[in-house]
């Protein structure tokens, strides 16, 4: 039974270490739903990347590729899978052949390292990916 004696709270400010923020939501990860690495990243690391990948994995031309009929129902869709997708191209795209490591370490890298990037290099993303 969770009293004031024995809760504790955890504060995470924003200038606070994104290694730091990545452990604690992996952590805190292990009751009641259980967050995938793409879950994480988003609540991790928000900004315009974010907020492009998510954009561009609701585009219907991307979920008709996917086989997204209805959100609600999709799994693809409910788990991020879509969004995941999207990061995975944009990590890989410039630097493929130069590879190393796994792959989850290498769009963790790649969202940190490109979260508060300028809003032409998002246009630019953008109309990279664009689904005609």
């Amino acid at each position: 039974m969770l009293t004031r004696a024995n809760l504790r709270a955890v504060i995470i400010l924003k200038p606070s270490d994104k290694t730091i923020k990545f452990e604690v939501f992996r952590r805190l990860n292990t009751g009641g739903v259980k967050l995938n690495a793409q879950e994480i990243r988003n609540s991790v690391f928000p900004g315009r990347l974010n907020n492009l990948i998510l954009d561009i994995s609701e585009d219907k031309r991307f979920q008709t590729l996917l086989g997204i009929k209805n959100k609600e129902k999709s799994r693809i869709y409910q788990e991020m899978r879509d969004a995941e997708l999207v990061l995975r191209y944009f990590t890989f795209k410039d630097n493929w052949n130069e590879f190393s490591g796994g792959i989850r370490i290498n769009m963790d890298l790649f969202m940190e390292n490109n979260q508060k990037m300028a809003n032409e290099e998002i246009q630019e993303l953008y109309k990279d990916f664009s689904i005609h």
